[in-house]
């Protein structure tokens, strides 16, 4: 980033939050924005101190929403259970993406064209081996008995 404020503004844009949510320490102006704890204080300065050439520090201030999300207080076996959920949602959308995506390209649905627009997906390539020949009835030899 060109300057400080640019990089703040960019990631107020990628956390989708205000800017007063975007917390910085700039060696220039040696004061922090945003309520930062003394603790993070002390820690982000030594941090600094030890990077030569880092003219500021930018990061996300933000509030937790756990309570409001969770509707229970944080902790951190619970942290561990939604880390647990996202990532068996995720594999579930894997799954079903692959599912989809390797379907033989015969099986055309409207439910498979709207996936391909909206979400960007493209049919799997697939083995041209793994389906059988077409081939006309009266050209499959019949085994004589």
């Amino acid at each position: 980033m060109e300057n400080l404020e640019d990089a703040r503004k960019n990631l107020r844009f990628r956390e989708r939050c205000k800017i007063q949510s975007i917390h910085h320490f700039s060696r220039e102006e040696c004061d922090f924005v945003g309520e930062v704890h003394p603790e993070i204080r002390e820690r982000i300065k030594i941090w600094m101190a030890k990077k030569i050439g880092l003219e500021a520090v930018v990061w996300t201030g933000l509030e937790s929403n756990w309570n409001e999300k969770r509707h229970r207080e944080f902790s951190p076996h619970d942290a561990v259970g939604y880390v647990k959920e996202l990532w068996e949602k995720a594999r579930a959308f894997d799954r079903t993406r692959e599912y989809i995506r390797n379907a033989p390209p015969q099986i055309q649905t409207t439910v498979r064209e709207f996936l391909k627009n909206e979400l960007m997906w493209i049919d799997s390539p697939l083995a041209g081996t793994i389906f059988e020949p077409e081939v006309a009835p009266d050209k499959i030899k019949r085994s004589e008995s």
